[in-house]
């Protein structure tokens, strides 16, 4: 089927240069910035001088224990090269030094060398380095589920972080960044074909940008990832299971993407130009990107900066039909660009300000309508037309900013102190065009804003016990959310369905960490929250009428609790309890009642237990996670008053299962590795009957991941990642028969290839990335699952990516 194609309009083209101007612009920044490099070394020098001196008493020992020892006492965040640093010994570090002086001495020899990859993590290679070596993570990072840097070896809960190697080698990412997720993680769901919705553990998670939430409250919706470009972040945290760190609400984890941090010394700077396209037709398919980032410090001040946009084209399925441009597909014919900047500045050895800033805006102008309806039964796929003149307007956009501003003291009277404060907002404009039923579209927006206080305090009064590093953590949070809902139109006068909310909330939180001896560590704490939402009279709503809307107050203790073992030094066992809240999706509920008063937005605290292993032996790393979590009245979905609209309802829920890592590097030139994931659950319904979850929505059958990194010489480097699903058998008629569906789903395979190599004739280097290298036709599983579901479709065919990168 072939079309015109708007997407090389003038306002395409506007957007192209916009973007090409600001590759140049930049690109004579770099050139300037070269002149300068004598002058910028000599400010680095001087920075490093200033750098804060630590104590260290640190005995000889293998490298790798060594950087582990240096990590915990400087909070630095090391990367190493497979088992690079194995085969070397330490000498030991005992005195006053400060970080560069320290990392000097514990690499000397080795033949390794270090390199600022941003202001608090270094990677450490071999001088002639080869390509394609996955770094292991040693010490402590940063993490979603600390307040402070924490070594992983101390959390007790599982964690996976997505580096940005992990990011650019798996070309799925690119494609859809939420089902890269999916096929990354361990206990995520694979869903629809272009939904951002994605559930760990059988349940909701908190999407986070720079530690700040983005998801809707008051009315749950799966847009906050949608069209976010991957190649805008530095790297990708996974918390899995209950997570109340920052609190209000979510109880499947948290997955926070950080933007590029500063990077000490000289400009660095990286550009990127690339273009993806199916075979399925070339020229429609046609997709564009650039990206330009510079980091580095001068003086006191570390700044980073990127820049990019994209449009990307017509996206067809394996049989060669496109997709409609509107519902979860607003990603293709769609024009996106981003901007993200990090400012630092060092007050003193002890004092930083730092401003995180990320802006955001896709437009998408439908080329494509949807058509004809599919049919599950007969694996019948859904259709689309190219759209007409008189259709209904059905464009789309999207434009997301978070702002932080943090100021720290590392040595406050003692303390350390951070202080955050923070803003979001969120605006789109979102169509629902469905194969053979209702056309519209629908604008609505959030808005956040608050601060949050966490202040280390060291019990220094049991220094001289085996409880020697004990502190506490404590401070409090404040945040108000607005939930904007605008309008909807559509051919025919809409009803409004949600009402316009305003939320206030205020937490104080208390943990306490104690380690005992050099290998155990126990830590517990708790948070208090108070909530008060005030909801708008909305008028015409569909099966209850006209809403009276009102106040209403809601307030609970979550509680935690852990413990980790070191074993040996390779090896660590670790036990937790914790818990989170979830909030009933007001706007959502509002349809079955007509009054705030009987909304009863009661906080249903989630009760999760692992139990988890951790190795790191030479060449293997593993983990081993196993899960049971609990709540009484979990949040389920069911058909609204009308039977055309999903309402929350509430239903006690059991979930539990396992989850296997494993990575090894038998060659210097191959690594490989995967993970295995289960879960199950269960559901109790209004009669008092229980039944299984949904396996469409909230429980994944088994999945197998896997990948083999080869590199056959410093020069070239090749990574294949594939990802199975298990099939699953039909549920029960309790299920099937309702909204969630209980259809058998097939088992399903995702194949994808990367390839990076240095073209030798000029410098940089060319990546290579094919999405659905087969090119299967795998049904999209929630239109799979849910028997009366018409829009079916499939994963979409086989995608090239190819990219040039130069760093300078």
């Amino acid at each position: 089927m072939k079309k015109t194609r708007g997407g090389n309009g003038p306002a395409y083209r506007a957007r192209l240069s916009t973007g090409v101007t600001l590759l140049l612009v930049l690109q004579t920044v770099s050139v300037l910035a070269q002149s300068e490099t004598g002058a910028a070394h000599e400010a680095s020098m001087r920075v490093a001088q200033a750098e804060r001196i630590y104590d260290f008493d640190i005995p000889s020992k293998p490298l790798p224990q060594a950087i582990v020892d240096l990590s915990a006492v400087t909070g630095l965040q090391v990367l190493y090269a497979g088992s690079s640093a194995d085969d070397h010994t330490a000498p030991s570090l005992r005195g006053a030094f400060t970080e560069r002086q320290a990392l000097d001495r514990l690499v000397a020899g080795s033949g390794l060398r270090y390199r600022y990859t941003s202001a608090n993590a270094v990677t450490l290679e071999r001088v002639a380095m080869q390509m394609g070596e996955g770094p292991a993570r040693l010490g402590p990072v940063t993490v979603t589920g600390a307040r402070f840097a924490t070594p992983i070896s101390e959390i007790p809960t599982a964690i996976t972080i997505v580096d940005r190697d992990r990011i650019e080698s798996n070309p799925v990412f690119e494609g859809n960044i939420q089902n890269g997720l999916s096929q990354s993680i361990p206990g995520a769901t694979l869903n629809e074909v272009g939904s951002s919705d994605i559930v760990i553990r059988g349940r909701s998670v908190s999407y986070r940008i720079n530690g700040v939430e983005i998801n809707q409250r008051g009315r749950g919706s799966d847009i906050a990832l949608q069209d976010l470009s991957p190649s805008a972040f530095d790297s990708i945290e996974v918390v899995r299971g209950t997570d109340s760190t920052f609190g209000f609400g979510f109880d499947g984890g948290a997955i926070n993407f950080r933007t590029p941090r500063p990077t000490p010394g000289a400009p660095q700077f990286t550009s990127l130009a690339g273009i993806d396209f199916q075979t399925e037709d070339f020229s429609d398919s046609l997709g564009y990107r650039l990206r330009q980032e510079v980091s580095g410090t001068w003086q006191r001040l570390g700044y980073a900066v990127s820049g990019g946009g994209r449009f990307s084209g017509t996206q067809f399925d394996p049989d060669g039909d496109p997709y409609p441009d509107t519902e979860s597909f607003n990603r293709t014919n769609a024009e996106v660009f981003d901007v993200n900047a990090t400012f630092t500045v060092a007050l003193d050895d002890f004092q930083s300000v730092e401003t995180t800033q990320y802006y955001f805006q896709a437009d998408n102008d439908p080329e494509f309508a949807a058509d004809q309806p599919g049919d599950v039964a007969t694996d019948r796929k859904a259709t689309s037309r190219p759209a007409r003149p008189d259709d209904f307007d059905l464009t789309q956009d999207n434009t997301q900013y978070v702002s932080t501003y943090t100021y720290r003291h590392d040595d406050l009277w003692g303390n350390r102190l951070d202080l955050t404060g923070f803003y979001q907002e969120n605006d789109y404009r979102r169509a629902f065009d469905r194969p053979g039923t209702v056309v519209g579209t629908f604008d609505e927006g959030n808005e956040r804003y608050g601060l949050r206080s966490s202040v280390e305090t060291p019990l220094r009064f049991l220094d001289d016990t085996r409880l020697h590093g004990a502190a506490v953590i404590w401070g409090a949070d404040y945040q108000e959310y607005e939930y904007l809902r605008t309008e909807i139109r559509g051919p025919e006068p809409q009803a409004q369905i949600f009402p316009r909310i305003e939320e206030r909330l205020v937490a104080g939180h208390l943990q306490v960490r104690l380690p005992v001896g050099d290998r155990i560590d126990l830590t517990g704490g708790l948070r208090h929250e108070r909530g008060t939402a005030d909801l708008e009279d909305t008028e015409g709503r569909p099966g209850t009428g006209d809403f009276a809307g009102g106040e209403v107050d809601f307030d609970t203790t979550l509680y935690n609790a852990g413990l980790t073992f070191q074993l040996t030094d390779e090896f660590d066992v670790y036990g937790s309890f914790s818990q989170s809240a979830g909030i009933l999706d007001f706007g959502r509920g509002s349809a079955r009642v007509s009054r705030a008063a009987d909304l009863e937005p009661e906080l249903d605290p989630t009760d999760q237990f692992e139990i988890g292993l951790r190795g790191d032996h030479r060449k293997w790393q593993w983990t081993l996670a196993v899960f049971y979590s609990e709540s009484e009245l979990g949040q389920s979905f069911e058909l609204g008053p009308t039977g055309t609209f999903a309402v929350p309802v509430p239903r006690p829920r059991e979930n539990w299962g396992v989850e296997l890592t494993l990575d090894t590097q038998p060659l210097e030139t191959l690594r490989v590795g995967g993970t295995f994931s289960f879960n199950d659950g269960e559901e109790e319904l209004a009669d008092g009957t229980t039944v299984a979850q949904s396996h469409v929505f909230n429980i994944q059958p088994p999945k197998l991941t896997g990948y083999v990194d080869y590199e056959p010489f410093p020069w070239w480097r090749n990574r294949l990642t594939v990802t199975h699903q298990f099939a699953s058998g039909e549920q029960d008629d309790r299920i099937r028969n309702g909204l969630r569906g209980g259809r058998a789903l097939d088992a399903k395979t995702f194949i994808n290839f990367f390839a990076r190599f240095e073209p030798g004739v000029v410098p940089g280097e060319v990546d290579l990335g094919i999405e659905n290298l087969l090119d299967q036709r795998e049904f999209d599983v929630v239109a799979e699952g849910i028997p009366n579901n018409n829009s079916f479709y499939l994963y979409p065919a086989r995608r090239f990516y190819l990219a040039y990168r130069l760093a300078f």
